[in-house]
């Protein structure tokens, strides 16, 4: 999958600990998801792919996520 539009200070390996604590009705596992790679789009925004299981995907395809003060949407990465 794919998340958009994430702040560019945000890096892969911390990640995951932000999308598990600032939004807890996810419910995710550490194991549930990581991230791969970033690319850069615009200024100080960056988008992330990263892996998940075929159970998170179908929960979290096409949804928000909340990283810091912004809300991030997700996608299929293909």
């Amino acid at each position: 999958m794919v998340m958009y539009n994430v702040p560019q200070h945000m890096n892969v390996e911390n990640l995951r600990e932000t999308i598990m604590t600032q939004n807890p009705e996810v419910s995710l596992k550490q194991v549930d998801i990581a991230a791969r790679f970033t690319f850069r789009i615009k200024r100080e925004r960056i988008n992330v792919v990263k892996a998940v299981c075929s159970g998170t995907r179908k929960k979290r395809l096409h949804t928000q996520l909340k990283l810091g003060w912004l809300v991030c949407n997700t996608d299929d990465y293909l």
